[in-house]
């Protein structure tokens, strides 16, 4: 049978319930004293406080769970932070609505009225103006970013993100693509360094060989170099010479072929060549003789990595390789770190690319810093194209509680407590702040409301010596466009989800019926029509028409259809 279907009240219940249950699972992640999560799938182990991708893990059936963790995602894409405080308020926001619906107040004047304290918010949100070239201001977003996620080497990470952000000008757009995490086992964050160019852990073609150029000409290969192999090729292939020094001349002739293929590189006037499969070693030979440095089987990710720092572009075939296709270094040097060999391609002319070297003490703890150092990066870099930060520590968000009170003073009707409910979910902020640094949250929040009242808008929680201080002194910055963000995804999220009255859900099908829905899908009339007009003749579509699923073969313990001989 059908589920039945959740109407009216029911569906509001079951809302508010699950966004506080996702909210409750992340409230103790807020703030430089939250805990962390620790997940493990199939994919291994996975240590993180983002909410983004720790519900992308949890294997989420609920609507409402589904909608909130597209939407955590969705802002820690888009600004790098944010999630958690979106989840605690959209949390809060859901359950004042129901209870405000159930006092007989319309959805429709609750989105109005909470319309009208985003409008108010947003009007004049008390920032603080930053300078693009700020390094101490940005140094402080750094650190107030990523001590929310991290209470170790959060100076060491702050001041690497802030260098990483030196290389692209202030006015673009970053591309995360061209900021790179290598991970190296051993040693802590503090050991953790940038390079302004490329770091990658590879071996040399030839220990024996040059180990490091100097104003390198760099010659990025495709495929690999070795004897020409005819299309019909297998590793069984024989030779039959009729003379006695035919396997010689054979010999001869495979030398000659690929000192050939070497002298193209040679001759193009590079040092240094990074080729993404394998080198025979009469190549190598030849090309270290010459002073070429080489370095094997470099992935095509790795390649187009040092094609955006060099300048350089990727060669296909080889015998086309000219000065054109070079790039160019200042160093590109081979280096022993964490016992491993790793090439270091540094003092690129305009680099595109950066990459950071972090140590940490397990895999599991690289992984987790690694995602760390490419959020704050987007967040940083949205301070410092904004030019705008707020005060953190809860300070921003009790600034706008204040000010909604008063606002709600002065609206009519039900709006009035639309506007207040939209002030007492920010003020969520601090108390949960308070409550992470086991402070006491109704005399907190209280002595909070007081200091703001009396003037002191940049006063916060310390979480770290559980007092009220000043930010400013402390140096607690956010950047205002995450803050934006994360007010206008409650606000559109609240006010789509608040308007369902009814909410269905398809039950999971099985066995036979499984296999009819699959073939009702797969023969549509409309949908063969599409691929006739796609492949441009109904020919090509006749056998098969319809393919099962793996998992119908498996209900139905029949071979695939396109495997049976007619």
């Amino acid at each position: 049978m059908d589920e039945p279907a959740q109407f009216g009240e029911e569906t509001r219940r079951n809302i508010a319930e699950v966004a506080e249950l996702v909210a409750e699972m992340f409230r103790p992640c807020l703030g430089p004293l939250g805990m962390a999560k620790l997940v493990k799938d199939k994919d291994g182990l996975w240590l993180s406080d983002d909410p983004s991708l720790l519900l992308s893990k949890a294997g989420l059936q609920n609507p409402t769970a589904k909608i909130l963790s597209d939407s955590a995602a969705s802002i820690t894409k888009s600004v790098g932070d944010g999630a958690c405080s979106f989840l605690i308020i959209i949390a809060r926001l859901l359950k004042g609505a129901k209870e405000l619906v159930d006092k007989e107040t319309r959805p429709n004047t609750i989105v109005n009225g909470w319309r009208l304290a985003l409008d108010h918010c947003l009007q004049s949100p008390g920032c603080l103006p930053i300078e693009p070239s700020d390094r101490l201001g940005l140094s402080k977003v750094a650190k107030t970013v990523i001590s929310d996620y991290s209470s170790v080497g959060t100076e060491a990470l702050a001041r690497l993100t802030v260098d990483a952000l030196s290389t692209v000008p202030a006015t673009e757009s970053i591309d995360l693509n061209n900021f790179y995490v290598e991970r190296a086992e051993g040693g802590a964050v503090g050991d953790s360094f940038l390079v302004k160019g490329l770091a990658m852990p590879h071996e040399l073609g030839d220990p024996m060989g040059p180990r490091s150029a100097k104003m390198a000409r760099i010659a990025l290969l495709k495929g690999e170099m070795n004897e020409w192999k005819p299309p019909n090729w297998r590793a069984d292939t024989k030779i039959e010479v009729g003379a006695s020094n035919g396997i010689l001349s054979v010999l001869t002739a495979r030398t000659k072929f690929l000192t050939g293929l070497a002298d193209c590189v040679v001759r193009s006037g590079a040092n240094v060549v990074f080729i993404e499969k394998g080198m025979n070693p009469i190549a190598i030979e030849h090309l270290s003789k010459h002073g070429v440095m080489v370095v094997r089987r470099v992935v095509i990710e790795g390649l187009e990595r040092l094609a955006r720092a060099t300048g350089g572009r990727i060669v296909y075939d080889i015998r086309s390789l000219s000065r054109d296709d070079l790039g160019f270094a200042g160093l590109v040097e081979s280096r022993m770190l964490s016992n491993h060999e790793w090439v270091f391609v540094e003092g690129c002319k305009d680099p595109k690319a950066v990459t950071f070297v972090l140590r940490r003490e397990s895999d599991t703890l690289l992984n987790s810093t690694s995602r760390l150092v490419k959020r704050s990066i987007k967040a940083v870099k949205e301070a410092q194209m904004s030019r705008q930060v707020v005060y953190g520590g809860g300070a921003w968000e009790e600034y706008l509680a204040q000010r909604l009170r008063v606002l709600s003073l002065q609206c009519d009707g039900r709006r009035q407590l639309a506007v207040n409910l939209f002030g007492e979910a920010l003020e969520e902020i601090a108390s949960t702040l308070a409550e992470n640094a086991g402070m006491d949250q109704i005399k907190t929040i209280a002595d909070l409301r007081a200091s703001h009242a009396n003037g002191g808008h940049s006063i916060g929680i310390d979480s770290r010596h559980r007092k009220l201080a000043d930010m400013a002194k402390l140096g607690v910055l956010d950047p205002f466009s995450v803050k934006r963000r994360v007010l206008l995804a409650a606000f559109g999220v609240g006010a789509m989800l608040i308007r369902i009255d009814k909410m269905i859900i398809q039950r999971e099908l099985f066995g036979e019926e499984k296999i009819l829905k699959e073939r009702e899908k797969h023969t549509d009339p409309e949908r063969m029509e599409k691929r006739r007009r796609e492949y441009g003749g109904m020919e090509k579509l006749e056998w098969p028409r319809w393919r099962p699923s793996k998992e119908t073969r498996r209900i139905r313990r029949e071979p695939a259809p396109w495997l049976v001989d007619r």
